[in-house]
């Protein structure tokens, strides 16, 4: 009887492990994309205060026109970057709910006793780090908005 008490501690453990696995890849492909929008962004910017402090005449008619395309540009092709980011992070927030049901379900079949941590932080602290990871996209993409708007007003 012993024995087989050890063979299901052993296969929760492994299962406990390859769960945990999981959730570690999954929060690190999230501070991967936010590490991507975050330098994707000051390029972004770095790329517009370079437009916007350009001489008001230009050297050729033709880098005029570019200086006013990129003006719009710019802060399009950072929102859409934003964007595509944020359904990554999204995507992949979404799915760690469901890992950590499966390891409940699991870790539930029967009635023994568990000597496991617990497989992922509390609610409050989850909640508390997803913030930045949902937050950091839209504050940029509101800025970017801003930018157009108000270069719009001009």
């Amino acid at each position: 009887m012993e024995v087989q008490e050890n063979d299901q501690k052993m296969i929760r453990a492994d299962y406990y492990k390859l769960v945990r696995g999981q959730i570690e890849h999954v929060q690190s492909m999230i501070n991967q994309r936010i590490i991507w929008l975050v330098i994707s962004q000051s390029f972004f910017y770095g790329g517009y205060a370079g437009v916007v402090n350009a001489p008001k005449e230009a050297k050729n008619a033709v880098f005029s026109g570019q200086q006013d395309v990129l003006l719009w540009l710019l802060p399009v092709a950072a929102i859409a970057a934003c964007i595509s980011v944020y359904v990554g992070i999204l995507a992949t927030l979404s799915y760690l709910p469901s890992l950590r049901k499966k390891f409940e379900r699991f870790e539930h079949a029967d009635d023994t006793d568990n000597d496991f941590p617990p497989i992922d932080a509390t609610k409050l602290v989850r909640t508390m780090e997803q913030v930045s990871s949902i937050l950091l996209p839209l504050i940029f993409i509101a800025a970017w908005v801003f930018i157009l708007v108000k270069q719009g007003m001009q």
